[in-house]
């Protein structure tokens, strides 16, 4: 039996399902990107939120930007990267969801995808992953980053820093050296050796 099609029917829309910006190693189940049911009690809960009241650096709207790239309607740009590296991973968001949204899982399959397919950024963060990689885990390293920290801020460096010169500097490093406290001289004795 043929239906008849009124006149004032719509016809139906086929709608063309977007492809996945992640590929299938390592990424986030579909699944559960959609078990959060926007209550909104992780609000209260992130420390990045609750200091930036920014709706994409809360757990709600970072699972929205991880929805968007599992759903092809969006793609990675660098705020879309700096709301994801905001978060803490401190999972207080987890504790508190009654959904049981399993957000670091979906967060550190996010951050692989982006780390192994996405480009690698901006100098500044390169320079950071640079001292995460070979700095810090360097106690004679951190130590000889401090002594360097302590000439600056001796009276010759911190006059020069001062001067109009300083403006020479990037922004971010006439920052840091503003908030950098007056460090102490220490031996090298007080490290423990690399």
């Amino acid at each position: 039996m043929l239906r008849r099609v009124s006149a004032h029917e719509p016809e139906p829309v086929h709608v063309v399902p977007l492809a996945s910006w992640f590929d299938g190693e390592d990424a986030p189940r579909t699944s559960e990107l959609h078990t959060c049911i926007h209550c909104g009690l992780c609000l209260t809960a992130c420390p990045t939120y609750r200091t930036l009241k920014v709706e994409p650096d809360s757990p709600r709207g970072r699972l929205y930007l991880m929805r968007g790239l599992a759903e092809g309607r969006i793609s990675p740009s660098d705020p879309l990267v700096g709301h994801l590296d905001r978060c803490l991973d401190c999972r207080a968001c987890e504790t508190v969801c009654p959904a049981g949204v399993p957000y670091s899982r979906l967060l550190e399959a996010t951050r692989g995808q982006l780390a192994r397919r996405w480009r690698t950024g901006s100098p500044l963060r390169l320079l950071g992953h640079w001292v995460l990689r070979s700095i810090l885990p360097h106690p004679g390293r951190v130590a000889m980053a401090a002594d360097l920290l302590r000439i600056g801020q001796a009276p010759p460096m911190a006059a020069l820093l001062r001067s109009p010169l300083a403006r020479l500097l990037p922004r971010f490093a006439r920052q840091g050296l503003a908030m950098t406290p007056a460090l102490v001289v220490t031996s090298s004795l007080d490290f423990p050796s690399a």
